[in-house]
């Protein structure tokens, strides 16, 4: 279970916290515009690490010419054996000594030479190393990049629909606020215009103008217009029962008629 939980994480949890959050941020536009820059850089970036320049970072720097070069001036500065069969086993153990020696030097003006600037193993040797391993890093850091940017991409069907969904809900917010400021308005006419007692037109129960509310019959919430002919004056009991549900499902909540309702809210003028 632990393997599975693992690696079904969704992609939007794949990328970090702050990313994450940047994008969420983005109107649907500027996600498009950044899909498209991630998109082109995925391009670039691919066709900048192409398989030949990671064989030529990987590719062995041939130190053999220089090496061997200081290893055959070091064994013409020690004189050769004189090979005595009567000594042959003293001799063969002097011989491994003198190579073992004649190695060592060459090691320890090698490892001098490699740091000369001035040196042919410098030039031949340290200064392609250096090469390849500058490449080694920038093509591990842009192929880091790489993976990087396709996290964001796998993750920008989600964030879209994140985005998209705020998007909506802000707009939903706004028309709330300006709607329901309107019918502030028109509720104040409402009121002006009606004799006191009224009868509620929903439970048809006496109203003081102290005790009732304007109700928008469609409410806000479902799209509902702040206009004379959604809005309507109720008692204050019903309006608070009937919150944003729409009228047909306050009436079977309440054990109310619901035709008879209709038709009391068209005599008052109201698009049911």
């Amino acid at each position: 279970m632990a393997y599975y939980k693992r690696y079904s994480k969704k992609p939007i949890n794949k990328i970090s916290k702050e990313i994450k959050e940047k994008y969420l941020s983005m109107t649907l536009v500027q996600l498009e515009v950044e899909k498209n820059k991630l998109i082109e850089e995925q391009g670039r970036l691919d066709y900048e690490t192409r398989n030949e320049l990671w064989e030529e970072a990987n590719s062995g720097v041939n130190a053999g010419k220089e090496y061997n070069e200081i290893y055959s001036r070091v064994e013409k500065s020690f004189p050769p054996l004189e090979e005595k069969l009567i000594d042959i086993f003293i001799w063969g153990k002097q011989e491994t000594q003198r190579k073992r020696e004649i190695k060592r030097i060459t090691i320890e003006i090698w490892e001098k030479e490699i740091k000369d600037e001035n040196s042919s193993a410098y030039k031949n040797y340290t200064i392609p190393l250096r090469k390849q391993s500058k490449l080694k890093d920038e093509l591990n850091e842009k192929r880091g990049q790489y993976n990087r940017n396709q996290l964001i991409l796998d993750a920008f069907p989600e964030i879209k629909k994140r985005v998209k969904k705020k998007e909506q809900s802000g707009k939903l917010a706004a028309y709330g606020r300006s709607s329901r400021q309107k019918g502030e308005s028109i509720a104040k006419n409402i009121k002006k215009n009606t004799e006191f007692p009224f009868g509620c037109p929903y439970c048809l129960s006496i109203t003081e103008k102290d005790n009732c509310h304007t109700d928008h019959i469609n409410p806000v919430s479902n799209g509902g217009l702040s206009l004379l002919k959604n809005m309507v004056l109720v008692c204050k009991s019903c309006n608070l029962k009937k919150t944003d549900n729409s009228l047909r499902i306050f009436c079977k909540e309440n054990n109310l008629d619901y035709l008879d309702i209709c038709e009391r809210l068209e005599k008052l003028g109201k698009f049911v």
